[in-house]
């Protein structure tokens, strides 16, 4: 149960951890519902394996892992809910969209593009990598041409 109401913090106050300003111009207080002291557990706890698999939760606590260690969760969390992206979703009333949007989140898969998308998206920068290329053993040039 206490791991439950950690998760569940990361899920609710994640957002507030998240690193939003590339500058760290601003300094936010984290909070104290993201310390995992607070549900009573301690520096042992972090290698202590626990059984999730009973639980009927989406995100990556769903998955076929029923057995994770407490670092290992806290390190999913950290990177779902605290990383350069902060999702704050929890005030959505449709359990179904939360579910959606937890699953998006704590279990993210690899996009898959076809060639043809590939070649959509990295055709302008091999073009211009070849001319760069081509002028500068042709002409004997310098790569500064074109800055």
């Amino acid at each position: 149960m206490r791991l439950m109401l950690l998760v569940r913090a990361y899920q609710v106050y994640g957002h507030m951890k998240a690193k939003l300003d590339p500058l760290d111009l601003e300094e936010r207080p984290i909070p104290d519902d993201l310390d995992p002291a607070l549900y009573g557990f301690t520096e042992a706890d972090l290698d202590r394996e626990f059984f999730i698999g009973v639980w009927r939760m989406s995100g990556f606590l769903s998955e076929n892992r029923p057995v994770q260690t407490l670092r290992a969760i806290l390190k999913r969390l950290e990177q779902a809910y605290c990383g350069n992206i902060g999702y704050e979703y929890m005030h959505i009333a449709d359990r179904e969209k939360c579910n959606w949007l937890r699953d998006k989140i704590e279990t993210p898969t690899p996009t898959q593009y076809s060639r043809q998308r590939r070649e959509v998206i990295l055709g302008p920068a091999y073009l211009e990598f070849t001319i760069r290329k081509l002028l500068s053993s042709e002409m004997d040039c310098s790569q500064e041409v074109w800055t």
